[in-house]
């Protein structure tokens, strides 16, 4: 990667991801400040690859410097719960539907 390149974000769309950590180049918790983008995160409950806390951490950083960051619970779902479009398993349509009301509220769809 070449961190010279900036990366300015206008919304984040977070998929049970990895956001605490201690390193400050790579941690996206050591790296919130103020004017950082909307966030949204999917996560289930059950996910024990990254845990559900690491995602309310990093909420309050947001709301710390002013920013808005929004968590979604999927209860019992567990590490990549929505990659998974077949039968039984809605999750892939509702983490894309979520995704689409985060997307028009931001003003990124037309209608």
């Amino acid at each position: 990667d070449d961190f010279r390149i900036p990366l300015n974000p206008s919304l984040q769309i977070l998929f049970n991801p990895g956001v605490g950590g201690d390193d400050k180049l790579y941690s996206p918790l050591k790296n919130v400040q103020k004017g950082i983008a909307p966030a949204i995160i999917f996560h289930g409950t059950e996910d024990t690859t990254i845990p559900l806390s690491q995602m309310y951490e990093y909420k309050k950083a947001i709301a710390n410097v002013g920013g808005d960051c929004e968590v979604i619970e999927y209860p019992g779902q567990k590490h990549g719960f929505f990659n998974y479009r077949g039968p039984g398993s809605p999750y892939y349509y509702k983490t894309v539907g979520d995704m689409l009301i985060f997307l028009d509220k931001h003003g990124y769809l037309t209608r």
